[in-house]
């Protein structure tokens, strides 16, 4: 699958969460947050008057650190998930020789894979909901600081 936007190759499970996300966004009306955080940052900034302070990058650097955070709760459930298969697999091939684990590996790791996906679901809706309700008061400490 290509993405338009940056013409670049991406798997269809990354497409598949960003179009989740995406109707996690519109669901929890945080697309009316943003619209709104444009037009309050031309009252608060008028246009080419904008100075970056270290209050200001001090929030950034804060809110992109919140959202490596919440990567790494999306993204960690199912690495765990095919870590715990993969040492599964090695000491199924330490003790039981005959069994090609190549073979019986891949296939499974995809299985495993897309079931932990499909269990973790639930766990990215809570997660990006609370995500994308907190943006209004980061938005907010940020156009403050502008």
């Amino acid at each position: 699958v290509v993405d338009p936007i940056s013409s670049a190759q991406v798997s269809i499970i990354a497409q598949f969460q960003y179009i989740f996300a995406l109707l996690i966004f519109l669901t929890v009306n945080a697309h009316h947050l943003f619209l709104y955080a444009i037009a309050e940052s031309f009252q608060v900034v008028p246009p080419f008057a904008f100075q970056f302070t270290g209050p200001l990058m001090d929030a950034l650097i804060d809110f992109s650190r919140n959202i490596f955070i919440i990567a790494v709760k999306v993204g960690a459930p199912v690495m765990a998930i095919l870590l715990f298969t993969s040492v599964s697999l090695g000491i199924i091939a330490r003790t039981v020789p005959q069994i090609n684990v190549f073979i019986v590996g891949f296939p499974l790791k995809i299985a495993i894979g897309l079931i932990g996906i499909g269990l973790t679901l639930p766990i990215f809706v809570n997660i990006l909901g609370s995500a994308f309700l907190q943006f209004d008061t980061q938005l907010k400490a940020i156009l403050g600081l502008m």
